[in-house]
């Protein structure tokens, strides 16, 4: 988690306008965000948290802990939960959202071999059906942070990533993350995707190459 952090904070001196870093969040308080929701926090996304308190990047809001000045992760993980949907529900902790409707979170129920919980992609709210992006959120962020600095760098002023379907990109995931594809190909996240068509087809043409 150095590295992202190092790197999202590179980025942030450089685009102060779309970059917005907080306080850390202190162990109490970490605490009770927790016990609100009745799980634990997956530790690299402590690791976040012991750095800044949640984060506004473009327009994804990095959920915080009680910070005012963006989303947070128990108040929308909670609302997430309130549809009572199998995958979601007591599963899915909403780590970021935006304004087109999208969500980010973290599966406390499925994890890689080193115990991180697994980074899923919603596409609304009301949907059962995610997509596992990354085996951990250490390899989601690097792979974002990149995104988010080669956008800002083509138009400081770009509120979303500007490359087309980056998250369903696959490929590019696996390639990053070879336990993601380990994953996969253990049929442990098959859950999540296969009445979803559109999923079932991207996964197994990214995994033809494996």
């Amino acid at each position: 988690m150095k590295k992202n952090i190092k790197k999202i904070n590179k980025i942030a001196k450089k685009y102060p306008e779309s970059i917005e870093l907080f306080h850390p969040v202190d162990f109490k308080m970490m605490l009770r965000c927790e016990n609100r929701l009745t799980s634990s926090f997956d530790i690299q996304l402590k690791e976040f948290y012991s750095f800044s308190n949640g984060a506004r990047i473009m327009d994804y809001s990095f959920a915080g802990c009680k910070n005012n000045k963006i989303a947070d992760i128990t108040e929308i993980t909670l609302d997430t939960w309130a549809l009572s949907l199998p995958n979601i529900t007591l599963n899915f902790q909403n780590f970021m959202k935006n304004s087109i409707g999208e969500n980010f979170g973290l599966l406390e129920k499925t994890k890689d071999s080193n115990g991180n919980y697994v980074v899923a992609y919603q596409r609304e709210i009301t949907s059962d059906n995610i997509l596992i992006v990354s085996s951990s959120l250490e390899k989601f962020l690097d792979l974002f942070f990149d995104y988010i600095e080669d956008t800002l760098f083509e138009d400081k002023n770009s509120l979303l990533i500007n490359q087309k379907e980056w998250i369903l990109d696959l490929d590019s995931w696996f390639e990053f993350d070879l336990e993601l594809v380990r994953l996969y190909k253990s049929g442990t996240l098959s859950g999540y995707y296969e009445s979803n068509n559109e999923y079932k087809k991207i996964v197994e043409k990214a995994l033809h190459k494996y």
